[in-house]
């Protein structure tokens, strides 16, 4: 049997724009490395509208990273929508705004909301972060700033870990592999697949997925 254990922290925070040039400050830092920074007349780029990041859970990685601006551009709702729902089940989803990024942002709120990060509330210059299971809705962690002044008293932030772990047991038959994780099996993703082993023996494997936790 081989297995891979998942243990990442995720750290966020976004912000929002002010009107008197005070330095505002986002981050994503995955197991205290940063992955993106971004700022509001300070050191690093002005990244506006969405940032949406897929972390690979279990190099504690950013697998992806893509920004959709939805102040300035007209078709990036809709291009954000079709990101969203063409990443594959399971995967963590870290999405975080800067500057200002409601504007343009309606066509993909159904999409967002779905994922369990309701922000039709959010107003201009409000902020919001948030960490995703794509397929888990419960788990996801959302913090937002609805306003301009909240963005500016209080950004939204959290700290989450995710864990969880990978199995892959190979056996003769497919009931033996079963067999192997029965204890298991009411928590597991369990995707079964062939794999040729000889000219005249089939090998049964069967990998099984824990569901990854997510936890402020």
């Amino acid at each position: 049997m081989r297995y891979l254990i998942a243990h990442c922290s995720i750290e966020v925070q976004a912000y929002g724009a002010n009107n008197d040039a005070t330095t505002k400050h986002g981050f994503v830092n995955l197991n205290a490395v940063p992955v993106w920074q971004s700022s509001w007349h300070g050191t690093y780029p002005n990244l506006r509208g969405v940032t949406v990041i897929l972390v690979d859970a279990f190099n504690c990685s950013a697998h992806e990273s893509r920004r959709f601006d939805t102040f300035g551009d007209a078709n990036a709702a809709t291009a954000l929508t079709d990101y969203l729902q063409q990443v594959s089940r399971y995967y963590i989803i870290v999405g975080v705004t800067a500057d200002e990024a409601t504007l343009r942002l309606a066509s993909a709120l159904p999409t967002l909301r779905e994922m369990g990060a309701d922000v039709t509330d959010v107003q201009y210059r409000g902020s919001v972060a948030f960490a995703a299971q794509k397929g888990f809705p419960a788990k996801t962690v959302l913090r937002k700033a609805l306003t301009q002044a909240d963005s500016s008293e209080n950004q939204p932030q959290f700290k989450a870990y995710v864990t969880g772990s990978i199995y892959l047991a190979c056996a003769d038959t497919l009931n033996d592999a079963v067999r192997r994780f029965s204890v298991l099996r009411s928590h597991m993703y369990l995707k079964m697949m062939m794999m040729k082993t000889s000219s005249k023996y089939n090998h049964f494997c069967l990998t099984i997925l824990l569901f990854l936790e997510s936890y402020i």
